[in-house]
């Protein structure tokens, strides 16, 4: 029920509806059946040959599809269709009602992203850092460390950092559907598609930035051109170094986005008493 299905571009593959399977075929392999019920989620990086009836049995088992081209752009999130509210719906609203209740939403996301912030410069273990951790981070100092990392790579990291990004984005709208909340009803991200979600992605993403530099090692320790890295060239080879790197930490990510969403119950009930 948790596994990741990532369909990335090629010309020989082809998906289709197999009964309560996703059958993939590939020119000069044999046929692969995935059972959907295995299924938490699919990602499709660029153009993919597929069936309307594979959409159809996805939308049936509740599993949302993450889509984007291989530059990591027009990225777009395809969910079930329901035509009811979710089941906190009215109690979110919360957040929204009053500047002070905008304001405490926005306190929380801003500790929230220092916790992230400082787990990734801990990571990166520079000396640096040490000192940020133990007089206190401004956010202009961190974003001053962060870019330090990639001022020889910003146009090869723009792309990855996308791709990234769509993945993080993915793995919260589902976390907040499971939570039964709405990922559109944005509160710094007001009146915007998918603007809760985004609220959260901003206190996350210093695990984007993270995984950024992670990649940006592992480009270097493993011969890889970081050059040849830009609008989605050069990234076959790198794209699985990418989605690896996502998924050895995505289980931890995804027990911290639970934490996130406890604390906002904990606030909407605080905010509503």
């Amino acid at each position: 029920m948790d596994r990741t299905l990532y369909l990335n571009e090629a010309k020989e593959i082809e998906i289709v509806r197999d009964g309560p399977s996703l059958l993939v075929k590939e020119m000069g392999k044999a046929n692969r059946r995935i059972p959907v019920r295995l299924l938490g989620r699919v990602f499709i990086s660029g153009n993919i040959k597929l069936e309307s009836g594979v959409f159809s049995l996805l939308a049936e088992n509740q599993i949302p599809v993450i889509m984007m081209n291989i530059s990591g752009n027009n990225g777009c999130i395809c969910l079930p269709y329901n035509d009811h509210l979710p089941l906190y719906y009215d109690m979110q609203r919360i957040f929204v009602e009053t500047e002070d209740n905008v304001s405490r939403f926005k306190a929380l996301c801003v500790s929230w992203r220092k916790r992230f912030q400082i787990e990734a410069l801990t990571n990166t273990a520079k000396a640096q850092d040490q000192t940020f951790l133990e007089e206190g981070l401004k956010e202009s100092e961190y974003r001053q460390r962060i870019a330090e990392y990639f001022t020889a790579y910003e146009r090869q990291v723009k792309t990855v950092r996308k791709i990234v990004s769509n993945l993080f984005r993915g793995l919260i709208v589902e976390r907040l559907i499971m939570a039964k909340l709405d990922p559109h009803m944005g509160v710094v991200h007001r009146r915007q598609n998918f603007g809760f979600a985004l609220d959260l992605s901003y206190l996350v993403s210093p695990e984007v930035d993270l995984q950024c530099i992670m990649f940006l090692e592992s480009c270097k320790g493993n011969g890889i051109d970081i050059n040849s890295i830009h609008g989605g060239c050069g990234l076959k080879d790198a794209m699985r170094d990418i989605v690896d790197r996502y998924e050895g930490r995505r289980k931890r990510l995804g027990e911290k986005i639970e934490l996130v969403i406890d604390d906002l119950f904990s606030l909407m009930r605080e905010l509503g008493a």
